[in-house]
């Protein structure tokens, strides 16, 4: 789903890379890929070019496409002169709609991107209703932690600027067990504290994320510890203060401090601010 705002397109889903063969692993028989082009106003776009998981089309006259792929839901790369690429999450067998934006060189596309959290359940957990296998250990590398973004990497690419929320303090001793006393480094009195590992950071940056918005109620999940622990992960990995990470600083006058990015010609400044516990409203 997308907006045109004041010149700036604003496209809300799940944001610089290819990669394809990371698309969900559902195998099977071959099935018909089949689609339209359009504008905004709904006109086919002809000669748009189609790559999707195991080949490339071209749309016809009346905007439509179809070709054979395999049996899984899969991403599809329109482009086409004129106009800005697009990338669409596709379930083969289901036709698909895509619109095209003009491309003005005026116009910034963002994704914004929700929740970020590689903690709590990622690390797995064991009650009495269920078993959840880790996903992540804390001292994993940055690479594991990038896995788990893979699957959207083509989507988090074809922006201008990505910005997400961190969900979540970065600490060196992000896991804890639900079944225990809380450990004192993890704010006392919450029912749900996450934390995740430093590594997440370089995980962000590197699969295309520009921003990050701190501003949220478990930010401060580590307590004093975790939000600068936090500041000073985002650091290493290039969000600096100021231009890659807002709502959140050691001062009041440094978390109100915008985040401003320069993109075809335009200042875009991100703003962001919660409660601490995040209940009360």
């Amino acid at each position: 789903m997308f907006a045109l705002l004041g010149g700036v397109a604003l496209f809300f889903g799940a944001s610089r890379s290819s990669t394809w063969s990371h698309s969900f692993q559902q195998h099977g028989q071959s099935v018909v890929l089949l689609g339209r082009v359009v504008d905004l106003d709904g006109h086919p776009i002809a000669g748009a070019s189609i790559r999707f998981l195991n080949g490339t089309t071209t749309s016809g006259p009346d905007g439509w496409f179809r070709a054979d792929t395999s049996l899984r839901p899969q991403w599809l790369e329109v482009q086409r002169p004129g106009f800005l690429r697009r990338i669409k999450a596709v379930v083969p067998g289901e036709a698909a709609l895509v619109r095209l934006s003009p491309d003005d060189g005026e116009t910034v596309v963002i994704h914004a991107v929700g929740d970020v959290m590689f903690g709590r359940r990622f690390f797995g957990s064991k009650t009495a209703q269920e078993v959840i296998q880790p996903q992540l250990h804390p001292a994993d590398p940055v690479a594991a932690h990038r896995t788990l973004l893979a699957p959207i990497e083509p989507l988090l690419a074809n922006a201008d600027l990505t910005v997400g929320n961190l969900e979540t303090p970065l600490i060196s001793q992000p896991s804890l067990d639900p079944g225990e006393l809380r450990p004192e480094r993890f704010h006392p009195s919450k029912d749900y504290v996450f934390a995740s590992a430093p590594a997440a950071a370089h995980a962000l940056r590197e699969s295309g994320f520009d921003v990050l918005g701190l501003g949220n109620n478990h930010l401060y999940d580590a307590l004093e510890g975790g939000l600068q622990s936090t500041l000073s992960n985002l650091r290493m990995a290039g969000f600096l203060p100021g231009n890659g990470v807002f709502g959140a600083g050691s001062t009041l006058r440094e978390a109100w401090r915008p985040a401003y990015q320069s993109r075809q010609g335009q200042l875009i400044a991100f703003l962001g601010c919660t409660t601490i516990a995040g209940h009360q409203n």
